[in-house]
């Protein structure tokens, strides 16, 4: 599939440490380029964590936001402004 035609998916995670939800999304940023999405993740905490290591290996962009996933409002707000650049 030409890259003009595949649709932007962006994962959203709070972190990136092995777990149920993480190795979920994991598995589904793995193989959803291959039915013709572009997948890239973003962790509100550290993209360094062994899941982030293990996507980025992968070809996978991962990017963290270096915040308290406590921190709400903080959270959300650097989600708003990360969104229109990722597209």
């Amino acid at each position: 599939m030409k890259d003009e035609t595949r649709i932007p998916v962006l994962l959203v995670l709070p972190v990136l440490q092995p777990a149920g939800a993480e190795r979920v999304v994991a598995e589904l940023a793995r193989r959803l380029p291959q039915h013709g999405f572009d997948v890239s993740v973003i962790c509100l905490e550290d993209e360094t964590a062994p899941v982030g290591v293990e996507l980025s290996a992968a070809g996978i962009p991962v990017q963290g936001l270096h915040l308290s996933r406590r921190r709400t409002l903080s959270c959300a707000k650097a989600l708003a402004a990360t969104l229109p650049a990722a597209r």
